[in-house]
């Protein structure tokens, strides 16, 4: 399954483009409080923030956002998302920090070393598919754990100009 997924990215969707990070998670964060309700989101972002991203970097902020709230154990999960503003570096730090159980050492440790044994290895497709997708956007996926609770998940991308 996974070389699949990784053969559909090479063939489409890896071109990089300029992306307006700032708008593309307002937009995702209006839909996640539709398909949500009883979760909360909390966004922080400046008034744009244009990134270098493979065509296919809102599939990977959907994947993060769709984690954040459905492995959270919380009657009504907080999730906060914010962007760095990108007029003070040339990067741009995307943070999506929830307040679940966290994730597992076993989920990101696979992720962390790029590959998988029989002993260690994700449950799913979708961490992998995002770090894949902000790896060919040319910027990085790490994880921290929220305190008190919970996880952020951080992208890194450079600025486009």
């Amino acid at each position: 399954s996974v070389r699949h997924i990784e053969g559909a990215l090479d063939e489409t969707g890896i071109d990089e483009n300029d992306v307006d990070v700032a708008t593309l998670l307002q937009t995702k964060v209006i839909g996640f409080r539709n398909e949500y309700p009883e979760a909360s989101f909390d966004l922080s972002v400046p008034n744009q923030a244009i990134a270098k991203a493979s065509e296919r970097f809102d599939l990977a902020l959907e994947h993060l956002l769709s984690n954040a709230v459905d492995h959270n154990d919380r009657e009504s999960p907080s999730i906060a998302v914010s962007v760095t503003d990108p007029s003070e570096t040339d990067t741009i730090v995307i943070e999506i920090a929830d307040d679940g159980p966290g994730i597992p050492d076993a989920e990101i440790q696979p992720l962390e070393a790029g590959r998988e044994t029989q002993l260690e290895h994700t449950s799913g497709l979708g961490l992998w598919l995002s770090q894949w997708i902000i790896s060919l956007s040319g910027g990085t996926l790490s994880f921290d754990e929220n305190d008190p609770r919970g996880t952020i998940a951080r992208i890194e991308l450079e600025t486009a100009g």
